[in-house]
């Protein structure tokens, strides 16, 4: 295999853990280890902003980041051999010639479009809809760009074929090395774990409202929270830590009998699939991304999207009858190895290669 040079473009320089920006540091990991040379951007602004002084800013850091120490990502380990590169904006100056240049958000792929032949093959990373992001028409032109789209998630290539639209698809998944089994499975309290998030597809509000049900029928509830929205003041049986790394992280869902997911919309979701991997049965609303992998009443307990009371009873079913917990959360475990991001990765790279002939 012919080493390559591939260039990743992000939306926004941030230290703050984002599944989308995991995924691409995780796909650049795995292309280092195979010889090639990534690098990812980073920028302050997208697009620069108008006037004399932003001009002299944007022309002036540039110079100041020779003399700063390279960008460290806190949360995640990036491959020391990853370039990260901040930068003032998404202007073409600041993008290097490559073999391949990657739009990873509806946001970048209208930039990528743009860029000249010496940044690379133009790909776009799909990793979601993301009508959440932007206006409905704008977001769903973007997949209408030439440029070669790549989905993470089965429905994310139903959805460009409905377009017209050609579509390669890769994989994300759940590093089995960083989540895995420490804790038994059937030994458990009645300990649950959520991601808070306060967009109104993450529906952090639900998820709260569907808890608050349970607590009347399991007394002793306690509940784990972590995100990067702190919810409204919680009662004392539930707790909230803020950017949590991936060892605590671990460790939470190795506590937990039960993890909820409420989101009504998602890409492929890796928190219920990292929730599995430590033994933790999943009662998920069956958003699209997340029927990749949860097999209904098999691998986790399924409800309709935005129905609080339905997701309720998941969970409380899930507590209630501890061997229906015990064979989900064993057939999840089981499963879920097949998503590794050793797979993951490996199948990135045979796309590279595929798009190199």
């Amino acid at each position: 295999m012919n080493k390559k040079r591939i260039t990743f473009v992000m939306p926004h320089a941030t230290n703050v853990p984002i599944g989308g920006y995991k995924a691409v540091y995780e796909f650049s990991n795995g292309l280092v280890e195979r010889g090639h040379e990534v690098s990812v951007i980073l920028p302050w602004v997208m697009d620069p902003v108008p006037g004399i002084a932003s001009a002299i800013k944007a022309n002036i850091r540039p110079i100041m980041y020779r003399f700063r120490p390279p960008m460290k990502v806190t949360w995640f380990h990036v491959d020391p051999r990853v370039t990260l590169k901040i930068v003032s904006d998404l202007r073409q100056r600041w993008v290097p010639e490559a073999d391949f240049v990657v739009a990873t958000s509806w946001a970048t792929a209208p930039f990528v479009s743009r860029y000249p032949a010496r940044c690379g093959k133009k790909l776009y990373l799909l990793q979601h809809l993301e009508t959440f992001g932007g206006p409905h028409d704008e977001v769903v032109a973007t997949w209408k760009l030439p440029l070669q789209k790549l989905t993470i998630a089965s429905w994310l290539s139903d959805f460009a074929k409905s377009l017209g639209e050609s579509s390669i698809p890769v994989r994300v998944g759940v590093d089995l090395d960083e989540y895995g089994l420490d804790v038994p499975i059937a030994g458990r309290g009645n300990i649950v774990s959520m991601l808070y998030g306060d967009t109104a597809v993450k529906a952090g509000s639900d998820g709260l409202k569907a808890l608050g049900l349970v607590k009347r029928k399991v007394p002793d509830l306690k509940v784990r929270l972590f995100g990067n929205s702190e919810p409204p003041s919680l009662p004392d049986w539930m707790t909230y830590e803020r950017s949590v790394p991936s060892n605590r992280l671990r460790q939470i869902y190795n506590e937990s009998s039960v993890f909820v997911h409420p989101s009504t919309a998602e890409g492929w979701p890796a928190p219920p699939a990292e929730a599995m991997a430590c033994g933790a049965a999943v009662a998920a609303c069956a958003n699209p991304g997340v029927m990749d992998y949860a097999k209904p009443g098999i691998t986790a307990i399924t409800s309709k999207p935005g129905d609080w009371a339905e997701l309720a009873d998941s969970i409380t079913t899930l507590l209630t009858d501890l061997n229906l917990r015990r064979t989900i959360a064993e057939a999840a475990l089981e499963d879920v190895q097949q998503y590794s991001w050793k797979h993951a990765q490996s199948r990135f790279a045979e796309v590279i290669e595929q798009l190199s002939r």
